[in-house]
């Protein structure tokens, strides 16, 4: 008798786990811009730079800082700040290079703060807000709430589109 109440118990361990193991995540690096978070899917993310020199590219759109050696690779520096239109501040000790992949492209993004890495369920990851202005809204794919911040989520294939692939943002000489 003690035997098949054992076996109910397992059954119900078995039928529970499944609803565990099965919830799919995303996992985000978040950072800090001025006063607001964002979060990145870690698979766009090739590394976080904490030292580096950003060299000034003449008559390069209005959203690159310029360009910085990556491991021999030249890549451009976007800062969020401007694609934002968020003021303007100092790189500090805690500002970074996210460099961030989508295809054959890669670029870096210059951010004030890296905090850290979370896992958030897919499920909890709602719409961009509508409050969020147009002429950036396509570089944000989603909002959600992770370590007691609301955190824009990044559309890096968007942002490198309009970076590196639009023909808009080379300037024409």
């Amino acid at each position: 008798m003690q035997r098949e109440e054992k076996n109910i118990s397992l059954y119900e361990e078995e039928f529970y786990e499944p609803a565990k193991a099965g919830i799919i995540t995303e996992k985000l690096l978040i950072f800090r811009l001025k006063q607001e978070w964002y979060g990145i899917e870690i698979s766009s993310i090739k590394e976080v730079v904490k030292s580096f020199q950003i060299t000034y590219l003449p008559s390069s759109p209005k959203d690159i800082e310029g360009v910085v050696n990556f491991k021999g690779d030249i890549l451009l520096v976007i800062d969020l700040k401007k694609l934002f239109r968020l003021q303007k501040e100092k790189i500090t000790e805690k500002s970074r290079l996210i460099v961030i992949t989508s295809g054959v492209y890669e670029s870096a993004l210059l951010v004030d703060e890296v905090i850290n890495i979370t896992e958030v369920p897919k499920s909890m990851i709602a719409p961009p807000l509508t409050t969020i202005p147009v002429e950036y809204a396509e570089y944000i794919e989603g909002e959600c709430r992770a370590d007691g911040r609301l955190l824009g989520i990044l559309n890096v294939k968007n942002i490198l589109d309009k970076e590196i692939i639009n023909p808009d943002s080379i300037p024409e000489y």
